[in-house]
């Protein structure tokens, strides 16, 4: 358990760290939880409380949520200081923790909205908007909508 500011922050073990990656002005995740100074602990509780999978901390504890991010753009990242609560992550660096196991990136996803879901497929994808996250399926031949699962559930008039 840590304390700041009368305020007590249990440590989830559900949250995984999985890595340093890099980060610019556009950033990897979107949502930007304030105050500053976060710990570890307090920017999960943040990100989890508000429905995000990923949680990412980055200069002198500035908490950044989100589900995926692209990995192509912002990739890993070696030598940084992560872990122990530091006072300071690292300018333009991402230390990342996960909620799940699932890939960080959502796969085919070209870019992200400010909720860290999925806007926009790769060519020759379909986006699909799910409740809690977004996702690309293959576009289907003839195909006009799609149902939550990806399937074909209206085909083209011909």
């Amino acid at each position: 358990m840590n304390t700041n500011k009368n305020q007590c922050y249990f440590k989830d073990p559900e949250w995984k760290y999985i890595g340093c990656f890099k980060d610019d002005n556009k950033r990897a995740f979107k949502k930007n939880i304030s105050p500053d100074k976060q710990s570890t602990e307090q920017c999960q509780l943040n990100c989890s409380s508000q429905g995000f999978r990923l949680a990412g901390l980055q200069w002198k504890g500035q908490c950044f949520c989100g589900n995926g991010f692209d990995t192509e753009k912002y990739p890993e990242k070696s030598n940084c200081n992560c872990l122990g609560n530091p006072s300071n992550y690292g300018g333009w660096t991402n230390c990342v923790w996960s909620k799940t196991d699932e890939p960080i990136g959502i796969p085919n996803c070209k870019s992200y909205n400010n909720q860290g879901k999925c806007s926009n497929c790769e060519n020759n994808y379909q986006l699909i908007e799910g409740n809690t996250e977004n996702k690309c399926v293959i576009k289907i031949p003839n195909c006009k909508s799609y149902n939550n699962q990806g399937n074909c559930s209206k085909c083209q008039d011909n």
